[in-house]
């Protein structure tokens, strides 16, 4: 969790998979969570607990990723010196005869695109969205006889930090994957 900060986003959605579990491995999962967040990097031999919180692993990432940025933006506003102060007397604008004319400026999209490529976040999968993905784009067949070396793939990229084998970073796995299918289906 990142430093100072002393909360974390749960989501209401995350009730209906509780539901489903007996009290005991709920209050597990929520202990679970609650290291996790306090950095104790907790580890469970328990397939439900492990199963049940790689989502919310990857939400509580994702979010992390959100508030990284904002205050890294708080923090350039603030060096910025802030707001500026209000002079003690407001002067008004001295009356004018002709009014002037209004100056036109026009503004690239290219300027906003920029400033949304730099602020795009990757998100990574989990290992379930990455094999739905897979399963989606093969034939069941074939889906079936390459699922552990999807798995493994999935593995690899993930204990690369999202990484292709050139050592460059995958921006769009989706791509990335279906481009991989042919080679990891042969």
């Amino acid at each position: 969790m990142a430093e100072n900060k002393k909360s974390f986003v749960l989501y209401c959605d995350l009730i209906h998979t509780i539901k489903k579990m007996p009290a005991e491995k709920a209050g597990e999962l929520f202990l679970h969570i609650l290291k996790y967040v306090n950095d104790e990097n907790p580890t469970t031999e328990d397939l439900i607990i492990d199963l049940t919180f790689e989502p919310i692993k990857q939400s509580l990432k994702r979010d992390l990723c959100k508030w990284n940025i904002f205050i890294e933006r708080q923090s350039k506003n603030g060096k910025l010196g802030g707001r500026p102060k209000k002079e003690e007397t407001q002067k008004t604008q001295p009356f004018l005869n002709k009014p002037k004319k209004a100056v036109s400026v026009s503004v690239s999209d290219n300027v906003n695109d920029i400033k949304r490529k730099k602020e795009k976040v990757f998100i990574p999968p989990t290992k379930i969205e990455f094999m739905l993905f897979a399963k989606s784009k093969l034939q069941d067949d074939v889906y079936q006889k390459s699922k552990q070396k999807l798995e493994w793939k999935w593995e690899a990229w993930n204990g690369d930090e999202w990484k292709d084998g050139n050592g460059k970073k995958i921006s769009n796995w989706n791509t990335k994957l279906f481009n991989s299918l042919k080679y990891i289906t042969e």
